[in-house]
């Protein structure tokens, strides 16, 4: 979530866990996407086989319209991509339904994956997408995570996203408790 709501500590935070998530999988051998958004996707790499590649364009596609044949891919050094990782910033409004479309369009395909979402939950998630990842759950044996870095944390928030989340984790954006809270957030999305 690289939205205006995650401007500060938390948008560091989502920087170096996006960063910890590349190492992580590239240790285990697994193909990983990091996916920017706010109201649309501001970033997208793609890490296999310890080579990185950059989204060059996918034109001016709408949600709706998202498909992963319509990017266009260019490797890059790894130095590079994970510099534009930790260099994200934070702007403008927050839309779950375009990021989540991009990334159930990546992973449609992709058995026992896990799918990631790192926001500090300023949106809700649209039924059609809640219905399209349970699906895509019970066919390809992925799991899903919702990390939220938030001062705040309520039950209608663990309530509605508990019905597409296997997993809520959330961690308060107190610098003196980042650490902590990234290293407890990689260990539940990962397992």
């Amino acid at each position: 979530d690289t939205s205006g709501s995650m401007a500060g500590d938390e948008n560091m935070m989502a920087n170096c866990f996006g960063a910890a998530m590349v190492q992580l999988a590239s240790t285990q051998g697994r193909k990983v996407y990091i996916l920017g958004f706010n109201g649309r996707v501001t970033l997208l790499h793609k890490y296999e086989k310890k080579k990185a590649y950059i989204m060059t364009s996918y034109g001016s596609l709408g949600s709706h319209e998202w498909g992963v044949d319509k990017v266009r891919w260019v490797e890059t050094p790894a130095a590079n991509a994970l510099h534009s990782v930790m260099s994200m910033q934070a702007g403008g409004g927050t839309c779950f339904g375009t990021a989540m479309t991009a990334a159930l369009s990546l992973l449609s395909e992709a058995k026992d994956a896990d799918l990631v979402m790192l926001s500090d939950a300023a949106d809700r998630m649209p039924r059609r997408i809640v219905d399209q990842c349970n699906a895509m759950k019970a066919r390809l044996g992925m799991r899903t995570s919702a990390l939220f870095i938030s001062h705040y944390r309520t039950k209608d928030l663990e309530t509605q996203h508990s019905k597409w989340a296997d997993t809520i984790t959330g961690v308060s954006p107190d610098p003196a408790t980042m650490l902590e809270g990234l290293t407890d957030m990689a260990a539940a999305a990962i397992k």
